[in-house]
């Protein structure tokens, strides 16, 4: 049996829910989509070392979701697990709790689960049934009183299991714009830069895309036609979401109104975001002071409803130019 003791029990206060987190096995972790979130669409990854006992059980419980697998160790005792794209874009919102099971030195599993089409059920080792229910049938408060149960039996005196317990609340994916003075806004003279920021509750390496849009073409033909498109990522701050920027340098781009969208192309009802924007000729004045570090005026974000986005294309070579930020 394995030396790894448990340690004490850690409160996780996550959007008002306190979760327990208590890891009583290897080491194992849950790469998500941010540090405390996983957003709908995004893989989650379960990585762990010191599992010698030849495999480990993965639960997966959450609201209407199931799902009980047993992984191979690999000989030096690692284990990954990936949940896809597929899966968690069907997911509900709210917690899920991630269980990993070892099965001890005698390498029998205390539980197991089986599943059909119609019904889940938990069996205990002896072929006693712990638990029956149909597909799709956890709500919140259900899926946390499973999991409670399931972690009860996995410590019972007659067995040598022990479990590390993974949580992060699932979430529709959601992009922001950092947002300045709301009585002021956004003008930037044609031939200058403009910086683009926010946040978002994608993994980083995501595809996110950008399209620049003149509304007077919009109006006139009723097509959507980018005048700029780009592929952009976003990094992982270390803080509850991730962070995104988009330069966009204005040279050649008519004097008018535009459209900023930005979406990920793994949602197609959420995780995008848009803006209204005007370009003025050389001759006029910007509405904000520089990017020069003097801490010039923010310009007002306005959102518009969200739009479908199409394929992300090449952006010229940003040069020249002075340069305008909207966000921090």
């Amino acid at each position: 049996m394995m030396s790894v003791k448990c340690i004490p029990v850690i409160p996780l206060v996550i959007v008002g829910l306190i979760l327990l987190i208590t890891p009583c096995a290897a080491g194992f972790h849950a790469q998500t989509s941010s540090n405390i979130a996983l957003a709908k669409g995004d893989s989650m990854t379960i990585t762990g070392t010191g599992a010698m006992n030849g495999s480990v059980a993965i639960w997966g419980i959450g609201s209407s979701f199931f799902t009980y697998v047993v992984v191979p160790a690999a000989p030096d005792g690692t284990i990954n697990w990936t949940l896809g794209r597929d899966v968690t874009r069907t997911f509900r919102s709210g917690p899920l709790m991630i269980i990993v099971q070892d099965p001890g030195q005698d390498r029998q599993y205390s539980l197991r689960a089986a599943m059909s089409e119609e019904k889940n059920y938990v069996i205990l080792e002896n072929g006693m049934g712990l638990f029956e229910g149909e597909q799709n049938f956890l709500n919140i408060s259900a899926a946390i009183d499973l999991s409670d149960r399931l972690r009860d039996e996995m410590t019972d005196g007659y067995t040598d299991d022990s479990y590390t317990l993974l949580t992060t609340f699932v979430e529709e994916p959601s992009i922001h714009f950092q947002q300045g003075d709301p009585d002021e806004s956004l003008t930037v003279v044609t031939g200058d830069h403009v910086m683009f920021s926010g946040t978002m509750n994608m993994a980083p390496k995501n595809r996110i895309m950008v399209r620049i849009e003149d509304t007077s073409v919009i109006e006139k033909t009723g097509l959507r036609i980018p005048a700029r498109t780009e592929t952009i990522t976003a990094i992982r701050t270390g803080e509850q979401q991730n962070q995104w920027e988009y330069n966009l340098d204005t040279t050649g781009l008519n004097p008018g109104e535009y459209l900023f969208e930005i979406g990920w192309d793994q949602s197609l009802v959420s995780g995008q975001n848009a803006m209204v924007f005007r370009i003025t000729p050389q001759r006029g004045k910007a509405s904000l002071a520089p990017d020069n570090g003097s801490g010039g005026t923010m310009g007002r974000i306005t959102f518009s409803p969200f739009f479908s986005l199409g394929h992300s294309g090449g952006l010229p070579d940003i040069a020249g130019g002075n340069s305008w930020r909207i966000g921090p």
